[in-house]
């Protein structure tokens, strides 16, 4: 039988071993508890570009040789047959200028919806607009089918050559289709818009709008195309009575240029009205704006690649520009067609073009002249 003094001692000896038990595990000792490791990091997600990079090839389609085909870069030293004559046969010869504008471009996604294309800005685009330009001004051109150098005719233009459009477009949407305005716009887009159609001044060094060649005077402003054909036999120039013209000499008149020089006609400046709300800030408004919308619809696999490049070329159309065009003769105004509403050549290429008195013919038609190839 236990004391009170062997009870208290036992009871000590308990405490002490517990304490002891406690100093084992907490210095490494092994517990019951197993720790759960921690959960690693989850990677951040790379930020998706806003806006990616795209590059647009344009080409132009001829009749060279037996059937159409989509020309280089280059259209010098090319022999064509293009347009008609009286009996409806294509006119040989050879295009010796080959340049046009384009603005106001977008991206069409498979909802139909347009996005806005954001150029570049280079020797060849900038505020907006681009100048396609296929033809290098040279006697010994790249890929040419005129052997004697002498007969090329291709002399008119410049050396440099552009046969691509470059900017930026909403990352994300699936496009495969594209949109644009032949011609140059009245006006930049932006806070602070200036001219750009009728562009003098500090506004008249803009690249590509101070291009040699492509302005009329300075109201008239900008040659929105400047495509010329020079058939193998010149031009007979009739006159109003339907006889073919003499000139000074008593000479029977001939023309050597069939030209295509689309821009905006019947133009005046307006001052800025400040009487009326809103201000009507100062500009040119044109009779015959003559600027010609395009809409081309791609594949559904989709009009840009992983790179962001078309897969399809913008094609200019030439046989279609032509298609009803007697190149064969100058029956009054300026030789071919410089836009003037009364000169015969001109019925042919605004109907190709799907010009009604300086606007559009239709709402829901686009010019056969552009096509995707």
């Amino acid at each position: 039988m236990m004391n009170k003094r062997n009870l208290k001692k036992l009871a000590e000896l308990g405490v002490a071993m517990t304490v002891i038990a406690t100093l084992v595990v907490g210095c490494g000792g092994k517990s019951s508890t197993t720790e759960t490791p921690a959960t690693p990091a989850t990677p951040a997600t790379p930020a998706v570009p806003a806006t990616r990079s795209i590059t647009i090839d344009f080409g132009v389609l001829a009749q060279n040789g037996a059937a159409s085909a989509v020309l280089g870069t280059d259209i010098c030293a090319k022999a064509l047959t293009l347009g008609t004559n009286a009996s409806g046969v294509a006119v040989a010869g050879q295009v010796n200028d080959m340049r046009f504008f384009v603005s106001g471009i977008n991206l069409v996604d498979h909802n139909g919806v347009a996005h806005p294309v954001t150029l570049d800005e280079t020797a060849f685009q900038s505020t907006g607009v681009a100048l396609l330009d296929f033809e290098s001004a040279s006697a010994v051109a790249s890929g040419g089918t005129i052997a004697d150098a002498a007969a090329n005719k291709c002399t008119g233009g410049t050396a440099a050559t552009n046969t691509v459009i470059t900017g930026t477009v909403d990352n994300g949407p699936h496009y495969h289709g594209v949109d644009f305005v032949l011609g140059v716009p009245v006006k930049s887009t932006g806070a602070n818009p200036v001219e750009l159609n009728h562009a003098n001044g500090a506004t008249a060094g803009i690249a590509p709008l101070a291009a040699a060649g492509m302005s009329w005077n300075w109201q008239g402003g900008k040659k929105f195309t400047k495509i010329q054909y020079v058939p193998n036999t010149p031009m007979v120039v009739y006159n109003a009575s339907g006889v073919q013209a003499t000139n000074a000499s008593g000479v029977l008149a001939t023309a050597t240029t069939w030209n295509v020089h689309l821009g905006s006609t019947g133009c005046m400046f307006n001052p800025a009205a400040s009487g009326v709300t809103p201000v009507t800030p100062a500009g040119y408004e044109c009779g015959a704006p003559n600027r010609v919308p395009v809409a081309l619809d791609g594949t559904l696999g989709g009009f840009l690649d992983s790179a962001g490049r078309s897969t399809q070329k913008v094609v200019v159309d030439l046989v279609e520009l032509f298609k009803t065009a007697d190149l064969t003769k100058e029956a009054g105004g300026a030789a071919g067609c410089m836009s003037g509403a009364a000169d015969p050549e001109c019925v042919a290429i605004f109907s190709a073009l799907q010009l009604s008195n300086g606007l559009p013919a239709s709402a829901v038609t686009t010019t056969p002249v552009f096509k995707l190839q």
